[in-house]
């Protein structure tokens, strides 16, 4: 499993695929669906589901830049981000394979995948798009930061 930078206004975070792909997926699944002016949520959740097929690997790309050119836009997403972190910390400390089978993510860790490993890109994507990440290519560390993921 490769890993990939994701980017916004000239900072960013690198971090293996499957964990973004995770992320990616499961903020797709939360977007908003029927809201006014949907049109730019109906193609961020495609792009996203697409980014977090298994396909892309070392080249993940969130497309925050392109897709996420407003405000608004960024609040929207910082929300689902800050919903679906609550959603995960509901489950417990892990995510069972199984699940993570459901959710169409294979092989991405030895054993059940640890939560933490959500709320580590969850913090940090979220810091990202709210312009407190200081980080770019050559100073961001690679998430998760306790390498227990698949490489």
């Amino acid at each position: 499993m490769g890993s990939s930078y994701t980017s916004f206004k000239d900072h960013g975070f690198w971090s293996r695929d499957g964990l973004l792909e995770l992320w990616l997926k499961l903020l797709a699944h939360n977007l908003p669906k029927d809201s006014a002016g949907s049109e730019w949520l109906k193609l961020l959740r495609e792009e996203w589901l697409l980014q977090s097929s298994g396909i892309f690997n070392g080249f993940v790309s969130a497309q925050m830049n392109e897709l996420l050119d407003k405000d608004e836009k960024v609040r929207v997403v910082i929300s689902v981000a800050d919903q679906v972190i609550g959603t995960v910390r509901a489950w417990g400390p892990t995510l069972s394979v199984q699940a993570l089978e459901k959710l169409g993510i294979e092989d991405i860790c030895d054993g059940d995948f640890p939560i933490a490993f959500l709320e580590e890109i969850h913090e940090t994507f979220s810091k990202l798009l709210r312009g407190e990440l200081a980080w770019d290519r050559s100073t961001s560390p690679m998430l998760p930061v306790s390498l227990k993921i698949r490489s």
